[in-house]
């Protein structure tokens, strides 16, 4: 039985996904690819990173001086992780955020991705495609889909408060 070059063409995106999935599996994660499948999301600690995030917003329209050289501080272009993290660390009004919300800098830092790629997963799960457990932590998967309308409410907050903050 021949198939024909139609068929062919209509399978060709689920052969694609196919091949980039395993494909992505076999290559070696970095460091901070790592960590996001590592991560284990939770509601509270999604609230916390809101709550943090809206009180860097606030302290930098309470002290603008000091928010404008925050901004200075911040690395510009490409970080790696390690780099990220001590930057947080180094930087004492988010450090007291942090503190306040009982998160650490390896939270601040993962969250958006870690957040993000659950939702895609979230997404695409629902059109029937399956993820490697070992490159997006199915918790995750399960506790935005749970917990949907929350985790776009404080996101889209999160982004508001970012760019009030970091001015982007």
């Amino acid at each position: 039985m021949r198939s024909s070059p139609l068929l062919f063409l209509r399978r060709l995106p689920l052969l694609l996904t196919a091949i980039l999935v395993s494909s992505a599996s076999a290559q070696p994660m970095d460091e901070f690819t790592r960590e996001v499948a590592r991560y284990e999301l939770t509601m509270p600690n999604l609230e916390a990173y809101g709550a943090a995030l809206a009180g860097l917003a606030e302290w930098a329209e309470t002290k603008p001086a000091e928010a404008a050289a925050l901004r200075q501080r911040a690395p510009k272009g490409p970080t790696t992780y390690p780099q990220t993290l001590a930057y947080i660390a180094g930087e004492p009004a988010i450090a007291a955020q942090l503190k306040a919300a009982k998160l650490t800098g390896r939270d601040f830092v993962l969250m958006p991705a870690v957040v993000m790629q659950a939702q895609l997963a979230a997404l695409g799960e629902a059109q029937g495609r399956t993820f490697p457990a070992d490159r997006i932590n199915p918790k995750n998967i399960a506790t935005v889909r749970a917990n949907e309308t929350r985790v776009g409410e404080i996101m889209a907050k999160v982004a508001a408060d970012r760019a009030r903050t970091f001015g982007r």
